[in-house]
């Protein structure tokens, strides 16, 4: 289940990168795309590991997991915390990380 939410991710984000031009200028579908990369990403960070090799990949992409020349996924956690109605956003991860010990 986490691998295939990372490859969500991970084409999330890609498609995301293609709707701006080298500049950075939105090609038009930037909006949607930041959306459809931000509900991949949420998705991912807060899916129950079912045993520890999910947990170890899941840590892996979100402490090595980029496309480009982007924010860290670790920061992004961070932000979207801020930006989140669960200010915990990051609490919710760690939590996600052991739920397969429960």
């Amino acid at each position: 289940m986490i691998a295939a939410l990372i490859e969500t991710h991970r084409a999330a984000v890609i498609a995301d990168e293609a709707s701006f031009d080298d500049d950075g200028n939105d090609l038009g579908s930037g909006p949607e795309t930041f959306k459809v990369e931000a509900r991949a990403f949420r998705a991912l960070v807060l899916a129950p590991c079912r045993d520890a090799d999910e947990a170890a990949a899941k840590v892996h992409y979100i402490v090595s997991g980029t496309v480009g020349e982007r924010t860290t996924l670790m920061e992004c956690l961070f932000d979207y915390s801020e930006l989140d109605d669960e200010a915990d956003l990051y609490k919710l991860f760690l939590e996600s990380l052991v739920a397969w010990m429960n």
